[in-house]
């Protein structure tokens, strides 16, 4: 049985088949037990849902769900106060972010070696250095 064969089956529950479509499906139908017992299948079943009981959820069914999900869906004091605070916290948080990368960017472009000191930008200062604040200054105004 092919596709376009048991298309037309299908659609003849539904619609008024061409004459030219409804012979097709006739001489198939002669011809295949297979498309029989679809045929067969599809008349039991059609059947058997019209004969199952009206059921219905009443007037304004659709309303009531809408609204109890709108009531469950209603944020609390703390889901409001974190997603005001993540707003306005975001864009200062990027704005870190990219300036810190900038920061690093230009240390380890001015050093030999990476360290932790180089990428911080902070210089190594020996033990003389903080001892001795002259030394200190004078370093501090050479640069």
């Amino acid at each position: 049985m092919d596709k376009e064969t048991l298309d037309l089956l299908y659609r003849s529950f539904d619609e008024t088949l061409s004459a030219d479509e409804m012979t097709r499906l006739q001489k198939a139908l002669s011809v295949s037990s297979e498309l029989r017992q679809e045929q067969e299948r599809l008349r039991f079943m059609r059947e058997r849902i019209k004969n199952l009981p009206d059921t219905s959820f009443g007037k304004d069914f659709a309303g009531k769900v809408m609204t109890a999900l709108e009531k469950d869906n209603v944020p609390d004091k703390e889901e409001i106060f974190l997603h005001i605070f993540s707003r306005f916290v975001r864009p200062t948080a990027i704005a870190a972010a990219v300036l810190l990368t900038g920061i690093v960017t230009y240390n380890l472009s001015r050093a030999d070696v990476i360290t932790w000191e180089t990428v911080l930008g902070l210089h190594q200062t020996s033990l003389e250095e903080v001892f001795d604040p002259a030394q200190y200054l004078t370093v501090e105004g050479e640069q």
